[in-house]
């Protein structure tokens, strides 16, 4: 996601999707978090822990390693739960931890623009994952599923999802704004992919941008055009 990009903005090769420098900064939830909310992105409020801390915030909070992809070391901390546990979890695999508010489950979308060739950014069709009450994050399970020895062997059928989502015109405008924003803070090129939590009264949040794509069949961008 970053080396080979160097590679080839060092050459003057051009290359589809976003330079080394911003898929770089997109690796890093803290910091992506920070430079998004600085145009006024609404995010989940958050705070960054090291081994012998402990978060400030109290539960029900989310504790996710800072630089880890596919929901790895991830758990939600509620009333009651052993915080030190979840902390353990995700420093496996990651030395900074952020500690999120949990946004109460509404929807789980996600959320991309594509470049236009005037520069315009269209929003193209949601993709929503389902989730419940007893099961309201996405996991790693969500996502990946692994054989005995927990090697990937392709996408989860945990959940579902579908796409186009049902989205009204309120939040589709709600989105196209912060993602816009959010694309332009970080210096996105081509095309941007963030993942939004919706809460239970409508108000969406940034959770994380997700800028690599494989442009394989099932990929997220390649789905969302699908569908537009």
């Amino acid at each position: 996601m970053t080396t080979y990009r160097s590679f080839f903005d060092f050459l003057n090769i051009p290359l589809v999707g976003n330079n080394a420098g911003v898929m770089a900064l997109s690796t890093n939830k803290w910091q992506t978090k920070a430079v998004v909310a600085a145009k006024g992105v609404k995010v989940p409020e958050a705070e960054i822990i090291y081994k012998g801390q402990m978060p400030k915030m109290g539960p029900p909070f989310m504790v996710k390693p800072c630089n880890e992809d596919n929901s790895q070391g991830i758990s939600l901390v509620k009333e009651g739960m052993d915080v030190q546990k979840a902390l353990d979890e995700a420093f496996q695999f990651d030395h900074e931890i952020l500690v999120e508010r949990y946004v109460p489950l509404g929807r789980e979308l996600r959320v991309a623009v594509l470049e236009m060739e005037d520069g315009s950014l269209e929003l193209l069709p949601c993709l929503e994952y389902f989730l419940s009450e007893a099961d309201p994050i996405r996991t790693a399970q969500h996502k990946l599923a692994t054989d005995s020895r927990g090697v990937p062997v392709g996408f989860s059928a945990m959940g579902g999802r579908k796409c186009p989502a049902d989205v009204d015109d309120t939040l589709r405008e709600k989105l196209k704004d912060m993602v816009v924003k959010s694309h332009n803070a970080l210096g996105c090129r081509d095309y941007s992919i963030w993942d939004v939590r919706v809460d239970p009264a409508g108000e969406p949040y940034i959770i994380e941008a997700c800028l690599y794509c494989s442009f394989a069949l099932k990929s997220v961008v390649v789905a969302m055009a699908g569908a537009a």
